[in-house]
């Protein structure tokens, strides 16, 4: 059953619709869908940002670095963007989809992790 769902999901990254692909591809991750990992690696070559960057999360998820410069390249400003979403509507959706806006990660680096958070003082 679970290999079925996953080969039914990895379909969705061949969808039409550049939102049912992100979708896709960031359920996949969340999965731990290890055997759809070639076709994750085909999607961070997808022509909508988001689908790629949310590929590349996946990838990241699962211990797989091959999309660590896409991540990077998307955080710090420089991934190119397709011509119809802009860069900084592009920007937006990347830090949407990540959990936070690029005002919060530049004053809180682990904003966009789910990594451990560091330690505040309240009231102080």
């Amino acid at each position: 059953m679970e290999t079925e769902a996953i080969q039914l999901v990895e379909g969705a990254l061949r969808d039409p619709d550049s939102l049912v692909r992100q979708t896709a591809a960031a359920e996949l991750g969340q999965m731990k869908a290890r055997e759809a990992i070639p076709s994750l690696k085909t999607a961070m070559d997808d022509a909508a940002g988001e689908v790629a960057f949310a590929a590349a999360k996946a990838l990241w998820d699962m211990g797989d670095r091959s999309g660590r410069d896409l991540i990077e390249d998307v955080l710090t400003g420089q991934q190119s963007t397709s011509e119809s979403s802009g860069r900084d509507g592009f920007q937006r959706s990347i830090w949407r989809s990540a959990g936070a806006s690029p005002r919060i990660a530049m004053q809180n680096p682990y904003a966009c992790s789910n990594g451990p958070q560091p330690a505040t003082r309240v009231g102080q």
